[in-house]
């Protein structure tokens, strides 16, 4: 009986010592508010405040700092495919994100893809809403930028994310 009583002490004991790695190493798995998938309302401009009409997008934040999005903006000149990119943690509430998506221009021997790429500074302003600015600029897929900068010009965008549930 004593052997039983000295077991159960002891096991109890070893609960009391794992449970601060226990809760030490759920608050580090804690995810981050920008984690999950959200609709996003985007107001696009020409940075001097002549804006476009609204689009939607998803985007999506995974657990360790990559994202993915997709979005119904009808503006651009070729298919658009859809983001993959970045997003890193800057603050309490705010966190910065770059993505590209490649624009395509028909069949061979179409002109080189060019690549649309987003770079956004987000801020919480609830568990479940974001407000983001961003600016917009396209390159080609090498990277460098296009020679003809004045028919592509950079652009900027504002936009409010509501988590999907």
């Amino acid at each position: 009986m004593k052997r039983f009583r000295m077991i159960g002490v002891l096991a109890a004991l070893a609960g009391l010592v794992a449970l601060p790695t226990y809760a030490q190493s759920a608050q580090s798995a804690a995810s981050a508010p920008l984690e999950g998938t959200w609709r996003v309302e985007i107001i696009a401009s020409d940075c001097a405040g002549h804006e476009r009409p609204p689009f939607w997008a998803f985007l999506t934040f995974a657990r360790g700092g990559t994202m993915t999005g997709t979005t119904t903006n009808q503006a651009f000149p070729g298919t658009r495919t859809p983001d993959h990119g970045t997003w890193t943690r800057v603050g309490p509430s705010a966190f910065t994100a770059t993505s590209e998506a490649f624009i395509l221009f028909g069949a061979p021997p179409a002109p080189a893809p060019w690549a649309h790429r987003l770079t956004q500074s987000i801020t919480m302003v609830g568990a479940d809403e974001f407000e983001s600015n961003a600016t917009s600029e396209f390159v080609v897929a090498s990277g460098a930028l296009p020679w003809w900068p004045a028919a592509v010009p950079q652009g900027c965008a504002r936009a409010a994310g509501y988590r999907m549930n």
